[in-house]
């Protein structure tokens, strides 16, 4: 997650978590920083990135009709399918519903040349201005090495390889007026000035793709299980299919792009799922984090809507139409009982670490880790026990969680 106005990184996380404390008993997988190191297929994710380059060009307008050819067309010797299957769409649908067949023949009429330069230009091809110990740079072919085939699939973000710093770095652009923005993690010692920006896109290119992008949120669009009630998002969902050594499997990484409020944003998000299990539609997998990620800093903002809006949020629309199979709704972590000093302590126990860690501290309370796990199994005291009185406490007084 980034701060759109100031390029700051507000949060990079890795999934499993390892505890930093006990590094010699973790294993280098776990301490990969994935973020900046693991180059995947963006997938439908960097369609807005064609349609960014598209309008510039003149190629399309948003109400441009397509031929999707029903779900179906023959590109060289591969065959090029749509989960939704349609005839003619006009552009801003071909986004929305995130046609495959619809991206690749805009593609085809920007150009391999002009697309590839727009991809240069929003530093796909280079390592983030990040001051992190090892980043990469990401795979990306010359046009003149692409085949039919390869400007079709590098439409809809297969054929080309990026790291999430990279493909939020660009996604900053969009965000940011059509002007590139690089992200920032260091704030003290300061960071050497960064370059100026660069506009790469139009101000009116960059509001008409933040517009249909919110449309895949807002309206009947692949994102509509990221929507919030009484905010705007813009957003685009990915689905990439995962290549392996005998050539595209049957594992998939799920992604969603994120920006909010959707026409002046102030925070971008980039979720992935690596190999999802079961169903693995980047709008039913991925789009969930990345609402729930916002509603969390929102609310940390005081940004969230009124009490109305925030009571609907329970009643968000959770059917979608790419996938219409029901899911049932994704369980809430327990909300602690936090007890005021002088009353009792509050059962921990089953919580995360970090959240553990946020009641007791708030309340004066520094406890001492006892196990290598990131969950909370025991404490001492016990729950329902009477909280310490910081003034009361003896030296050898303290606060044990006991983690597997």
């Amino acid at each position: 997650m980034a701060d759109v106005k100031s390029g700051d990184i507000l949060a990079l996380a890795n999934y499993p978590f390892f505890n930093p404390n006990i590094y010699g008993k973790t294993s280098a997988s776990d301490r990969r920083n994935r973020a900046a190191l693991d180059i995947y297929e963006p997938g439908s994710t960097l369609k807005p990135i064609l349609f960014a380059a598209a309008l510039e060009e003149a190629v399309i307008e948003p109400d441009t009709l397509v031929d999707c050819e029903n779900g179906r067309w023959r590109v060289g010797r591969k065959t090029i399918r749509d989960h939704h299957r349609a005839r003619w769409l006009p552009a801003r649908k071909v986004l929305r519903y995130s046609s495959n067949i619809g991206s690749a023949k805009i593609a085809r009429d920007l150009g391999a040349d002009a697309y590839y330069s727009y991809l240069v230009k929003l530093g796909l091809t280079e390592k983030p201005s990040v001051r992190l110990p090892a980043m990469r740079s990401g795979m990306l072919r010359p046009p003149s090495e692409w085949t039919e085939v390869d400007q079709a699939a590098i439409a809809f973000g297969q054929g080309i390889g990026t790291t999430a710093l990279q493909l939020a770095q660009a996604f900053m652009c969009i965000a940011s007026g059509g002007e590139t923005r690089p992200l920032r993690l260091v704030k003290d010692p300061e960071s050497p000035a960064p370059k100026p920006g660069v506009r790469v896109f139009s101000r009116q290119t960059a509001q008409t793709v933040l517009k249909l992008m919110e449309e895949v949120v807002e309206m009947d669009g692949t994102g509509r299980r990221a929507r919030i009630p009484g905010i705007t998002m813009a957003g685009k969902t990915g689905t990439a299919q995962k290549a392996g050594p005998g050539g595209y499997g049957d594992k998939y990484m799920s992604s969603f792009v994120g920006m909010v409020p959707s026409l002046d944003p102030e925070l971008l998000i980039l979720c992935m799922v690596d190999e999802p299990k079961g169903i693995d539609y980047g709008g039913i997998v991925a789009a969930p984090v990345a609402r729930e990620v916002f509603v969390e800093t929102l609310a940390l903002r005081g940004k969230l809507p009124d009490a109305q809006a925030a009571s609907a949020l329970a009643d968000a629309e959770t059917v979608d139409e790419v996938n219409p199979e029901a899911l049932p709704q994704q369980a809430a972590l327990p909300a602690p009982k936090v007890i005021e000093p002088g009353k009792r302590v509050p059962d921990v126990k089953g919580l995360p670490l970090r959240r553990a860690l946020d009641i007791l501290l708030k309340k004066g309370i520094v406890p001492v880790i006892e196990g290598d796990g990131m969950t909370v199994t025991g404490q001492r005291p016990a729950p329902g026990a009477p909280w310490p009185e910081p003034a009361e406490e003896a030296e050898d007084d303290v606060f044990i969680l006991q983690l597997s």
